[in-house]
């Protein structure tokens, strides 16, 4: 199904091939999890996709008997690291299609420049063209497995903070905090947490501040974090803020300000709405509220990226779909400090439902 849905946007874009080389397109348009992949740039996995004919996939040797276990690719070819080129592989299996002269789609803020300069050389008069839109706009719209997988990753991440938050007391450091939300993560089944930013005090008001052994967290004090996990190649990323031992009047009002504008925006989200317009209503209800607002964007798709499509920024016309699977994010700055809310949210059929903070109210939590 993610051939047909890739083939028939391909061609609606003129193109005559699509050719994956991130680590996110090839899995998700053959299966093939390669993780090295995504740690070793020159060890390239490409897929290839064409019209009429079986898709393709070219791969490192060394990875042939794990990937001929996940895949449902058939063509599978591979080249020796080191020794040859996997441009050469490309190059060929392109002639071999009677696709030298076409219009093919590549990757190429992915590629890197040496390959994509090879490329050229080996195929003068093929036309390569930027195709991570293709990718994007069938991506963005999950499939149940990827909606299954996705719930469930929130909903770790969000009980691994509140167990976290739970076990934590005055005098604990920014460290101890992040290492038992980790733990907890990993003791679900969370395979990494490729982020984790965490500040207390005036360090909430860095946008991505890292923990540290040396940092308090004192009675008053603000802690905001924002982290990702990750799990059989897809996302989580939630944000939360606390504050420790008793929360001031100041920053209770500003709390609850921070809840109104998720509230409110999540309202407007509809099938149908462009999501630029979700993005002016939030700052609307930001100037409202009398709040700075200083956000490039306040959510994006998620699933094999932290950051997909749709991003929920003022140049976006795109328009909220069912089966999109969205974060939806909100923050504050104000004397110094940060507050921050992120919230997982999947469109169905009837409209969008919450699946992170649904018990979330508008008086911030304390850490005891």
């Amino acid at each position: 199904m993610r051939s047909k849905k890739l083939k028939n946007l391909m061609s609606k874009s003129g193109l005559d091939a699509l050719i994956a080389i991130s680590p996110e397109n090839v899995f998700y348009s053959t299966g093939a999890n390669i993780k090295t992949q995504r740690y070793l740039r020159d060890r390239l996995a490409i897929s290839v996709i064409s019209e009429n004919k079986d898709d393709s996939l070219i791969i490192c040797s060394v990875e042939e008997n794990v990937v001929r276990k996940q895949t449902w690719i058939k063509d599978i070819r591979t080249y020796i690291e080191f020794k040859e080129s996997p441009m050469v592989l490309l190059a060929d299996l392109i002639t071999e299609r009677g696709l030298e002269k076409g219009r093919i789609g590549v990757e190429t803020h992915y590629l890197a420049s040496c390959y994509y300069k090879q490329l050229i050389e080996l195929l003068p008069y093929v036309t390569l063209v930027e195709c991570s839109d293709v990718f994007n706009k069938v991506r963005m719209l999950k499939d149940p497995d990827e909606i299954k997988l996705l719930v469930k990753m929130a909903k770790i991440a969000e009980k691994a903070i509140t167990a976290a938050l739970l076990m934590s007391k005055p005098g604990n450091s920014e460290l101890q905090l992040t290492n038992q939300i980790i733990f907890n993560e990993l003791n679900q089944g969370i395979e990494e947490i490729p982020f984790m930013f965490l500040g207390a005090g005036k360090k909430s008001g860095l946008l991505h501040p890292i923990p540290s052994e040396d940092v308090i967290m004192k009675t008053g004090d603000l802690i905001r974090f924002d982290f990702g996990g990750f799990l059989d190649g897809y996302w989580s990323d939630i944000a939360r803020t606390v504050v420790v031992k008793k929360a001031s009047s100041l920053q209770q009002d500003i709390y609850k300000k921070l809840i109104l504008i998720h509230n409110k925006v999540f309202e407007k989200i509809q099938i149908g709405i462009r999501v630029c317009d979700i993005y002016n209503y939030a700052k609307n209800v930001y100037t409202e509220l009398n709040v700075p607002f200083i956000m490039p964007l306040v959510g994006h798709g998620l699933g094999l990226e932290c950051h997909e499509y749709p991003i929920i920024n003022p140049c976006n016309q795109e328009k909220i779909q069912e089966n999109m699977i969205i974060n939806i994010e909100f923050i504050i700055l104000n004397n110094g400090l940060g507050y921050q809310i992120e919230n997982l949210i999947h469109i169905g059929s009837k409209g969008p439902k919450l699946i992170t903070g649904t018990d979330m109210d508008d008086k911030l939590p304390v850490i005891d």
